[in-house]
């Protein structure tokens, strides 16, 4: 270190003096700090982004959703955009595209507060009484965690690991028993490929917290990246039994019946879940990868199809059907894919 303080990009002084403006609520200079952004960076996500977050708040919502979609263009992967497009759909009346960009946004950035607790009311309105429980679930946790842990888990969806793991360590030095800074710092651990690490840490937070599903489910997942998958599946089924009525861990299970190859079993499972979750497209796919590898290929076939019914932008069921290399897709299925991809 040689004491000398580092000097912002030109990025993250746009980005301060936008952020500035919107807390001031100058709408007027928050345009203008964008629109000096994109002279020089026309393309640029964040500048953007922000944009269409003041063309949300303005009343804009057309304008709004087409500029959120120019950002997703440029990065697919940009969490904060499909949330404000979840915002924006939900204002237009359209709950099950609302719902969809929440999801979404939350698969790969699970610390969105906001799309936890849309998704919470949305899947009550639509009559998904279990996974609106589940989200509200999220919700309790997410608001019970510390401020700091929650730039943590938004740092390391947005793969910013170096940031991520400084802050988290931070953390832990004035928290040394603190389970979920434990989970986190083992998250990034095995994100950065520090397995051992990871397992120290977890079995330092299941000694403090035996009964935490949340670290019991990061450990079956820490075993199966180790490859011990026996040992992944009794931890999986212990978790069964502890909570038999929770979907996520008869998933889990199923998953790891899987990696041993006991497909029946899995079968069972993931069937258990649809009981539950009848319309959830990645229990769908997951069953019909189960299906595929037993040799029952139509079966399979029937789940990915299921699975692309229940939410036509999810790509792991396409990809999986075109995987099987013996299906056939129809000029029907092929226009819809075009559609999708030009949205």
């Amino acid at each position: 270190m040689t004491g000398q303080t580092a000097q912002a990009t030109p990025d993250e002084t746009h980005l301060a003096r936008v952020q500035d403006a919107l807390r001031a609520g100058d709408s007027a200079r928050a345009h203008s700090e964008i629109d000096a952004w994109l002279d020089s960076h026309p393309d640029h996500p964040e500048a953007l982004y922000f944009r269409g977050v003041i063309q949300r708040s303005s009343g804009e919502l057309q304008t709004a959703l087409t500029t959120l979609q120019q950002v997703l263009s440029i990065d697919p992967t940009h969490s904060r955009a499909l949330q404000e497009c979840g915002h924006v759909w939900r204002r237009l009346g359209n709950a099950q595209s609302a719902l969809n960009d929440y999801q979404r946004a939350t698969r790969l950035n699970p610390s969105l507060l906001a799309s936890w607790a849309a998704q919470a009311e949305l899947l009550a309105q639509l009559g998904h009484r279990d996974a609106a429980l589940q989200a509200s679930e999220h919700v309790r946790w997410l608001k019970s965690l510390p401020q700091p842990l929650l730039v943590v888990m938004d740092l390391v969806a947005r793969g910013k690991l170096g940031k991520a793991e400084a802050l988290c360590k931070r953390f832990m030095q004035a928290n040394p028993r603190h389970v979920e800074g434990m989970r986190l710092l083992a998250d990034i651990a095995v994100r950065l490929g520090a397995l051992d690490e990871a397992d120290v840490l977890l079995s330092a937070a299941i000694q403090l917290a035996p009964d935490n599903p949340r670290v019991a489910v990061d450990r079956v997942q820490l075993l199966r990246k180790q490859q011990r998958f026996e040992d992944a599946l009794a931890a999986a089924v212990a978790l069964v039994e502890r909570e038999p009525n929770d979907p996520r861990h008869q998933s889990l299970a199923a998953i790891e019946a899987m990696q041993v190859g006991d497909y029946d079993k899995a079968l069972a499972r993931f069937e258990r879940v649809l009981e539950q979750l009848p319309q959830d497209p990645i229990t769908l796919t997951s069953r019909g990868h189960a299906l595929k590898t037993c040799g029952r290929t139509d079966e399979a076939i029937d789940s990915y199809r299921e699975a692309i019914a229940a939410q036509q932008a999810y790509g792991e069921a396409w990809y999986s059907l075109a995987n099987l290399k013996t299906y056939r897709f129809d000029d029907a299925d092929l226009a819809q894919m075009q559609q999708l991809v030009a949205a």
